[in-house]
């Protein structure tokens, strides 16, 4: 179940990349890669081999990265260093593990996970939110519509999945484990991310 739950969560974050590379051309374009692509296959093709650590992020993993992608000095692919972020973070609350077995539930820790989740709203309203000194968004994500038009909500929706899974699973570990989870009360516009 956790196997699966987790492939979903990264399949939904890969769709993710994929939109906001669309969205965000000039991104894939600051490095000597060929297309959107095949940024998407660095990230997220045998992870293993990386461990969501890259040499172009300068040693940024996690929260880090996440931090990188919003920073005005920053010259490089905001949406590689976004989704690398995202993506460490997460395998963190799993204790960077890809194979579950039975008694493995025991080694996952429900705060981790659910601390993630808190963390993932935080990345999700930056994405939407952060503007640059020139009053830009470093990344366009949600289209905003017209009355003629709709609006595209499809981040907001990818985002919505990937935070249940966490919560789900948070939920699923701390009663399966008897372990109990601190919730904690944020306003995410001022937010700071938990650790994980």
């Amino acid at each position: 179940m956790v196997e699966t739950l987790q492939r979903a969560l990264f399949n939904h974050l890969r769709e993710m990349t994929q939109k906001l590379y669309w969205r965000n051309p000039r991104e894939w374009r600051k490095t000597d890669a060929d297309g959107w692509q095949e940024r998407v296959d660095e990230l997220f093709d045998n992870p293993q081999s990386h461990q969501w650590r890259f040499q172009e992020l300068d040693g940024a993993v996690g929260v880090e990265a996440i931090h990188l992608a919003f920073r005005e000095s920053y010259e490089g692919d905001r949406v590689f260093a976004f989704a690398a972020g995202i993506g460490g973070m997460l395998m963190a609350s799993y204790e960077n593990k890809t194979e579950f077995f039975l008694f493995d539930l025991n080694s996952l820790d429900p705060q981790k996970l659910y601390n993630s989740a808190r963390n993932l709203e935080i990345a999700f309203w930056k994405l939407t939110h952060m503007r640059s000194e020139s009053g830009d968004l470093y990344l366009l994500s949600n289209e905003p519509g017209s009355l003629e038009t709709n609006q595209d909500l499809s981040f907001e929706r990818l985002a919505g999945k990937i935070i249940v899974i966490q919560d789900l699973l948070a939920q699923i570990v701390a009663q399966k484990t008897k372990r109990a989870i601190k919730q904690a009360l944020q306003f995410i516009a001022s937010s700071v991310f938990l650790p994980i």
